[in-house]
């Protein structure tokens, strides 16, 4: 089974193809067949452009850099984060 070259237009097969990009042979049917369906979308990671479910609201973060540049600049990374927890009711990991 054969599968167009890389930007020259031959013909390559998945048996080349695989080499090439370092993948296995199904990987290489799998590719294939994504970019078949959805074109250049089809081998981006599924997750790309998602956002996180347990993303650190904009506001939260703006709120941590404030402290940490203002009221606790001097602390260490560890400090910080026990003030934070225990005087601003915020949870870091």
């Amino acid at each position: 089974m054969a599968c167009n070259g890389f930007g020259g237009g031959s013909k390559v097969t998945l048996g080349e193809a695989d080499k090439k990009i370092g993948v296995s042979y199904w990987q290489a049917k799998r590719i294939k067949r994504a970019l078949r369906v959805k074109g250049i979308e089809g081998i981006l990671h599924g997750n790309t452009r998602r956002t996180p479910w347990n993303r650190t609201a904009d506001w939260i973060r703006q709120k941590v850099l404030e402290f940490s540049k203002e009221l606790y600049r001097d602390f260490n990374h560890m400090h910080f984060t026990e003030k934070l927890s225990e005087d601003q009711e915020i949870e870091l990991s």
